[in-house]
């Protein structure tokens, strides 16, 4: 396990750290964090205690890394305790279960044979003694097949040679003469004699090896690797130099002079002295020639440096610092100016470079050729940056005037620069650009096989052996005839020379051919003839008998049964009769030889006769006689154990999960069920186990299932449980002849042996293998009817035991076929001496490395790390065994460290292996800029709440908002720093509240932002009618930190909101959904009594509340303070040239949400918010070919954890398609219809369309309208009539035209007679856009959904789907393109049902930078103004609507019946009035008025009225009158109406500016409540010179009884008050 940090709040002083293993010592170091550094640390060392004896092991977690297109290498951690053995279970890619044994001591296995581009799922399950415990899984997806690189010749070593040698390292130095390597190995022993190998990376021609032992002569071999092969090797011999004496320590280094010199039109040569001592590293600084600071790092041993692409003629300022250790001393500064630009002329003596030019282009190649004009160069310089844009440099000798350049990325654009470097002047550069090529698939080197041999014959197996000439095989295919003359055929990986063929006949002679695969191509074959042996002699088998029959374990209810034989039997059948004389018959398998039987009655004589049966013969029977024993007493249990519950899952047409708990322990579990032709049946399971799969069920058949716990000679129980099996599969054909063929052992150890068999005929569901254990007890394994092979482990050495497989079918149980394997001896070999092998350094920061080593030889118990920290203090790590990698931390930057690495075996400590290695420089970190506020506002107002939200620029860690209760007192609420939106509760109805909000960022508090608003009125207390109400409220499922809550309701409501007070007494409110009815209350104090109200709202009404007590458990003893919470892996996957699948796992605990960062194409930081029961999340919107970096944070509460990343390339970009043909429609059908529905489906022959339109008529005769968009092929129409026959026509729209139609009939089903849940969704609308983002909310009118789909396209006209989830009501849709309009189409997804949509547009805001001449251009495009009602009788209502700009084609009125149907009325492009008809009275209902124009469903615009009461009613109709305005100013005007007393209980005031201009869409309407006894309201925060749309609702008993609608205009700025700004009204009575 490496090393693990955790965060612990500046509050505490005392943390729990959890997940340690027993008897184990830890190093634990404590650091304070100040501003983001670390103060000098705490240390302590600690043991945890000794496991307890028995403790039962357990897994940890288990990874993939190194995954490639054909291995993938497995990592996994043990929590607890140690197994025997592990076992890896995965499906290949054709589905066949594999089974890898590992042996205890591993942490890490390599599976090979893979298949590229295929998903992979691993179980790994730890076997400890006779337990299978298990399994931890792990998901990867392997990559792409490799393309075979072009021929390239083989590269051929120079010479070695050593330099700088002191008595403890030396620098050696080579050449290579052709061609290029991976990467180079060097190997020598030392002074011990053991053998140390150093890798290192093919661009290295240097190496420093140290570590040496003075006055030693070392002899160091040096080998090539390239691809598989190892070259070499090149030597040379050295001696080290005597030890240096002691010396006394010298003083504090310090620098010297800093002189410049060489100075050229673009660079100059500093140089300096030491005075004293010796830096670490060296640090320059100095400013550009814009001004901008730059930093060069330069070596310790290093003293001088050559500063290049200045500007010429300009004035540099050079400042050197020296570094040792954390000290950064100096600094040691010089002036230089650089020269004049050279003038263009041609030079006498002086080399001068031609031209550069790029030739023989391949994906990953370029050859640069380039001409000298004059003179002579001594080496040349090429540099150009790399695909993820990093300076790379490339020296060539003087001599050469060609360089291939390799490893470039294909498609992409380079830009390549020469220097030529004679003496210290750097002349050039020459440059050219050049593209790679598109990646081809190239043939591969043609690969050839060698010779077939065979050897080890015994009767029924051959081992073949082969050679590869050249080339490699991805696999290789073995085929030969078997003793039937049926041809077989076996699949070898390509990295094997060596198979062993069994199931072979004696004395036969066969013929084999192996063929190597490569890509698609089958090569060969090579041949060879082998004959098995003969059968060695065997005695026959005598006939089975059976022995004696006893009967011991004798209870009231149950007897034990034991027998011998003499033989095998195939199985056993047991005959008695119970205690009515009904004869009784229990089948057994033939390697039993105990048998429980249950359910006998007390006190009462059985008689049981035992026959054997072999083949087609029943043998026997023996028999025995017992009595059962009396009817015990009851007694009261003082400790014996119990059982809990039992409960069934998994349920399959013939399988069943069964799980139970119990308190206390048994010593084992006996099941009892009837099979489906009633005969008893007992199985028993051992006493660890708390889940069984019972099999060879029966389908759609109901079992009941008793367990029954026995502790000693007690059975306790029984629990019970009912379950129904599923129907029996339909895609398997009944009848398929089934037939099992051979078993075979084979791979047989002290311990273990690997069966195999093979089915001649049929599938079967599930195989089961049974033999008996050492101790003679039968065993039985359940096998999947994927798997041809299976591992049996923890066998007994020197044993013979004999297997038996049966397949199981249905009910069927074939077989058995069976085999005898003896294990082999333990052998006692002594372990051999472990040994260390070599310790290396990677993945440098500037505070922590990674190191890796090897272990050569042996296994250790644990390892221990020593090093010096920055300050000189010595620091010891320990490691457990298993380990091979650890990262260290809290390193100093720039700053070299020597490792040495012990490894520690009983007692011994032997090593160290060592390395040394240098953190980089800390990273320059960019300024974040300010966060700023943006506005406060308040909506949602009740007479004792008020929902506030907010905007903001940039981030901040959390908000505070402030105001004054209705008695004064200050009150502050601190919200975390995610938050938008706050719910403010417990106010005083019709009373004013200031709120300001602050922002906070580290220790500053920024602004205030304010708001003012009255609360409404306190509603009167009525009794309600047909209102909803609450029922009880629960706690439950409480832990320390949380609490499940539950609650019962009569009727609907919209939602629930939770109140409760913190620990520090601070109030908390909670919306819920109103769909409902649990919800779970986190970051709860422990041992802390809570109280919590809930109130259901429904309409504008807050009912309630309902409450209840609970307090929370004391923290756990074994775990943190706190609930632990840790991210697992994020993955990307489904990777497009614009788009990529993002996955993810949460090992520990709960978070409230996610946070997904990366930067986008050009640079710039995104952010993407993710709720928090989502494990993926789609990121659109991104650039061809380009590599992305994301980092996922995990948010709960205040915290942000994390974050875990990946890397994703994105595909190349899409080739443009030439325009689609004329677009036709295909077919049109109907599926999935019931009573109310029926989903539409069609297809596209040619071509896109642009929209379609449904048609069809309701059951009424009334033609309907359904437009989809032109992304769709399925639509859901719903609100249908039962048992009806409805044909829809279908129309492709495209441009103006209208093709079609295609049509379908279909007839609804008959009405469910029982109760259903209906499902419909609200209004979709938009809000908060911005030029790259909108917000998107919606309402669920009825019923709940499990997820919601979000469907529009992008900027390109690509589809973009984004899931919801289903308890969202609102989503933020990013990455959109200014100034642009957009579709969006909800559907809500219900079970396999997806119903909708809901549809909006919307158009995003514009870019700040964009010129505001562009606002003339959206003048012609037309623009909806006002919806308003009139002449409003008990039937029908007059609706009227305005046009701000342009004409429109048509309109499209929508509002729902009184039935909650949609209806539709289409309206021609000239009409500005309309009268709806057939409505029902004293009802309200809402209109929305759509304008079309060509292609474009623009707005709506909306409103709202109430139809007039009946005229036979008595009630007198309440009105509003005469509405005015007055006051008015640049923000504010006052409203004033006339209403008679008492008609109303509140008013509401809705109001919206007419026009936010050209592209932005209709701006959100604003709401204000206003006390019933008010006749007038001032509306402020109103923007200068803008009209706005008025109304005036009155409130009646919670419903809108009547309303005035108006229009005013604010004064511009500058120009006085008016009395009455530009006002018209009109009355709408109820």
């Amino acid at each position: 396990m490496g090393p693990r940090e955790a965060e612990v709040p500046a509050d505490q002083r005392a943390t729990r750290v959890g997940g340690l293993r027993p008897g184990t010592e830890y190093n634990v170091t404590l650091y304070g964090v100040h501003r983001g550094q670390l103060s000098p640390p705490l240390r302590a060392r600690v043991r945890t205690a000794p496991a307890e004896p028995g403790a039962q092991p357990s897994l940890g977690e288990l990874s993939a890394s190194e995954v490639t297109h054909n291995s993938a290498l497995l990592s996994w951690t043990v929590q607890a305790g140690d197994f025997d053995s592990f076992l890896l279970h995965y499906k290949d890619a054709e589905g066949k279960l594999q089974a890898l044994p590992v042996d205890g001591g591993s942490r890490t296995v390599t599976v090979t044979n893979l298949a590229p581009s295929q998903r992979y799922k691993f179980n790994l399950y730890g076997i400890s003694g006779r337990k299978r415990l298990g399994p931890v899984s792990t998901d990867t997806v392997t990559a792409k097949e490799p393309r075979v690189q072009e021929l390239t010749f083989q590269p051929s070593l120079g010479e070695l040679s050593a330099s700088d040698v002191t008595h403890n390292s030396t620098l050696l130095s080579w050449t290579v003469q052709t061609g290029d390597f991976d990467s180079f190995l060097l190997q020598y022993k030392d002074v011990e004699g053991k053998l140390q190998a150093l890798p290192m990376d093919g661009g290295s021609r240097t190496v420093t090896v140290t570590n040496l032992a003075p006055s030693h002569r070392y002899k160091f071999n040096l080998y090539g690797i390239s691809g598989r092969k190892r070259l070499g090797p090149v030597s040379t011999d050295i001696v080290t130099a005597a030890a240096p004496t002691e010396e006394v320590p010298t003083a504090q280094p310090s620098l010297g002079e800093l002189l410049a010199s060489d100075i050229t039109h673009d660079s100059i040569l500093l140089s300096w002295t030491m005075e004293e001592g010796t830096f670490d590293s060296f640090l320059l600084q100095y400013k550009d020639a814009k001004g901008k600071p730059q930093a060069l790092p330069v070596d310790g041993g290093s003293r001088t440096v050559t500063i290049t692409n200045l500007a010429p003629s300009r004035r540099y300022k050079f400042n050197l610092y020296g570094i040792s250790g954390r000290k950064r001393l100096g600094p040691v500064s010089t002036d230089a100016v650089t020269a004049a630009a050279p003038t263009e002329e041609v030079p006498t003596a002086q080399p001068s470079l031609g031209e550069l030019s790029a030739s023989d282009i391949t994906h990953d190649s370029i050859l640069l050729s380039w001409t000298v004009q004059a003179g002579n160069f001594d080496s040349f310089l090429l540099q150009y940056k790399d695909a993820e844009g990093k300076p790379q440099e490339l020296p060539v000798d003087g001599g050469s005037r060609t360089v291939t350049v390799t490893n470039l990325a294909p498609s992409r654009r380079y830009k390549f620069n020469l220097y030529g470097v004679s003496g210290r002047k750097r002349l050039g550069p020459v440059s050219t650009d050049a593209v790679t090529a598109r990646r081809k698939a190239e043939p591969a080197p043609e690969s050839s096989l060698g010779e077939l041999s065979a050897s080890d014959f015994t009767h029924d197996s051959i081992l073949l052996s082969w050679t590869v000439q050249a080339g490699d095989f991805d696999s290789f295919l073995l085929q030969y005839k078997d003793a039937e003359g049926k041809p077989q055929a076996q699949t070898v990986d390509g990295g094997s020379r060596t198979v062993t063929v069994t199931n072979l006949a004696p004395s036969h002679r066969y013929k084999f051919n192996l063929y190597g695969i490569s890509g698609r191509k089958r090569l060969g074959p090579v041949s060879t003839d082998a004959t098995t042996v003969a059968v060695p002699q065997e005695e026959p088998t005598p006939q089975p008998s059976l022995g004696e029959l006893s009967a011991s374990s004798v209870t009231h209810d149950s007897i034990l049964l034991s027998w011998t034989v003499e033989g095998t039997f195939d199985s056993f059948l047991l005959q008695y009769k119970d205690a009515e004389g009904k004869p009784q018959e229990l089948p057994m398998d033939g390697g039993s030889r105990t048998f429980i039987v249950t359910n006998l009655a007390p006190s009462h004589r059985y008689k049981f006769n035992l026959y054997g049966v072999s083949g087609h013969k029943r043998l026997g029977p023996i028999s025995t006689d017992t009595v059962t024993a009396a009817q015990p007493r009851k007694e009261v249990p003082t400790a014996h154990p119990s059982l809990g519950e039992l409960s069934a899952s998994d349920v399959t047409h013939n399988s069943t999960l069964l799980s139970w708990t119990t308190e206390g322990t048994f010593d084992s579990f006996l099941l009892q069920y009837r099979d489906a032709e009633s005969k008893p049946q007992s199985l028993p399971v051992d006493r660890g186990s708390r889940t069984f799969i019972v099999t060879n069920l029966a389908p759609s058949h109901r079992y009941k299932f008793n367990l029954y716990g026995v502790s000693g000679r007690k059975r306790l129980g029984p629990v019970s449980t009912d379950a129904v099996t599923a129907a029996v599969p339909r895609d398997k054909g009944a009848g398929t002849q089934l037939r099992l063929g051979k078993v075979s052992a084979s791979g047989v150890t002290h311990n273990s042996t690997l069966l195999s068999w093979t089915v001649e005929e049929g599938t079967f569901d599930s195989f089961l293998l049974q033999y008996k254990d050492a101790e003679g007890k039968p065993q039985a394994l359940p096998v999947d009817g994927g798997s041809r092979t299976v591992t049996v482990t923890n066998l007994a050495p020197s044993r013979r035991y004999k297997f038996n497989l049966y397949g199981i079918s249905g009910r069927k149980r074939l077989g058995p076929v069976s085999t005898d394997a003896t294990t082999a001896r333990r052998k006692e070999e002594p372990a051999p001496e472990s040994s260390l092998g070599e310790l290396s350094a990677s993945d440098f920061t500037h505070d922590s490395i990674l190191l890796s080593w090897t272990v050569q030889a042996g296994d250790f118990d644990s390892f221990l790390l020593q090093y010096k920290d920055a300050e000189g203090k010595p620091q010891e790590l320990p490691v457990d065994g298993g380990s091979r990698t650890v990262t260290v931390t809290n390193l100093a930057p720039s700053h070299r460290y020597k490792f040495n690495l012990y490894g520690i075996s009983g007692r011994k400590r032997l090593g160290p292996v060592s390395t040394d290695a240098t953190t980089v420089a800390v990273p320059q970190e960019e300024p974040t800029p300010q966060p700023s506020l943006g506005e406060l506002s308040a909506s949602n107002v009740t007479h004792d709440s008020i929902l506030l939200s907010w905007t903001v620029e940039g981030t901040f860690d959390s908000f505070l908002l402030q105001y004054k209760d209705a008695e004064g007192k200050p009150q502050e609420l601190p919200m975390d720093g995610g938050s938008r939106t706050f719910i403010v509760t417990n106010l005083a109805p019709s009373h004013r509240y200031k709120f300001n909000l602050y922002g906070v960022s580290g220790h500053k508090r920024l602004s205030p932002i304010s708001t003012d608003t009255l609360t409404a009125a306190a509603p009167r207390k009525e009794v309600p009618t047909a209102h909803p109400s609450l029922g009880e409220l629960s706690a439950s499922d409480v832990t320390h930190n949380s609490t499940l809550l539950s609650w019962t309701t009569e009727g609907t409501f919209d939602s629930f909101l939770l109140q409760y007070r913190d620990a520090e007494s601070k109030p908390q409110s909670l919306p819920v959904d109103g769909g409902s009815r649990t919800f779970i209350v986190t970051n709860l104090a422990p041992s802390h009594r809570y109280k919590f109200n809930l109130y259901g709202v429904s309409g504008r009404k807050r009912l309630g509340p309902v409450s209840t007590d609970a307090v929370t458990a004391a923290v756990p003893r074994d775990k943190g303070a706190g609930t632990q919470l840790r991210l697992g892996k994020l993955s990307a996957s489904g990777v497009t040239h614009n788009s990529t699948l993002l996955s993810w796992t949460v090992e520990e605990g709960t978070f409230d949400s996610f946070i997904l960062q990366y930067k986008d194409a050009e640079g710039k930081p995104q952010a993407l918010p993710v709720d928090g029961g989502s494990r993926t999340v789609t990121v659109t919107n991104l650039a061809p070919s380009h590599r992305y970096k994301f980092n996922l944070y995990g948010i709960s509460g205040r915290k942000r954890l994390g974050p875990v990343s990946t890397d994703a390339t994105t595909a190349a970009a899409l080739q443009k398609e030439e325009p689609a043909t004329h677009p036709s429609l295909g077919e049109l059908s109907a599926s999935d219809i019931t009573h109310d529905s029926t989903q539409l489906s069609w297809t596209v022959e040619e071509g896109t369309f642009d929209s379609f339109l449904l048609q069809f008529k309701d059951a009424e005769g009334k033609p309907q309208a359904l437009p989809v968009d032109g992304g769709s092929r399925t639509v859901t129409v719903t609100n249908l009539a039962p048992s009806h026959r409805y044909k829809f026509n279908l129309y492709g729209i495209s441009g103006r035209k209208r093709l079609g139609p295609v049509s379908t009939d279909a007839t609804t089903a008959p009405r469910d007679e029982g109760p259903r849940i209906q499902l419909r969704l609200g209004p979709l609308s938009a809000s908060d856009s911005t030029h790259d983002s909108l917000d998107l909310s919606w309402s669920v009118e009825e019923g709940t959904f499990d997820s919601f789909i979000l469907q529009y396209r992008d900027a390109d006209g690509n589809p973009q789907v984004l899931p919801v989830d289903g308890g969202s009501r609102t989503f933020t849709v990013t990455n959109l393109a200014p100034s642009h309009r957009y579709k969006f189409n909800l559907y809500g997804i219900s079970g396999r049902k997806r119903l909708g949509p809901v549809s909006t547009d919307a158009v995003t805001g514009r870019l700040e930078e964009e010129d505001e001449e562009e606002e003339e251009e959206g003048a012609t495009q037309p623009k909806l103004g006002e919806l308003s009602t009139s002449e409003v009788t008990k039937d029908s209502v007059r609706l009227s609507w305005t046009i701000q700009a342009g004409a429109f084609d048509s309109f499209l009125l929508q509002y729902r019946d009184a039935d909650g149907k949609p209806q539709a009325l289409p309206v021609d492009g000239g009409s500005r009035t309309l009268v709806v008809s057939d409505l029902l009275p004293s009802r309200k209902y809402q209109f929305n008025l759509y304008g079309i124009s060509g292609h474009k469903h623009l707005g709506p615009i909306s409103t709202d009225v109430v139809t007039a009461f009946p005229e036979a009613s008595s009630v007198t109709p309440a009105r509003l009158d005469q509405l005015l305005v007055s006051e008015v100013t640049p923000t504010s005007l006052r409203l004033r109406w006339d209403a008679p007393e008492g008609d109303f209980d509140t008013f509401l005031i809705r109001y919206r500016a007419a026009d936010r201009g050209p592209g932005l869409g209709p701006a959100p309407t604003q709401e204000v409540p206003v006390p019933g006894a008010q006749r007038s309201s001032v509306l402020r925060g109103l923007r200068p010179g803008t009209e706005y749309g008025l109304a005036v609702y009155g409130l009646r008993q919670g419903e809108e009884t009547a309303n005035v609608h108006g229009a005013a205009r604010t004064s511009s700025l500058g120009t006085a008050p008016a009395g009455l700004g530009g006002a018209c009204w009109g009355t709408e009575p109820g």
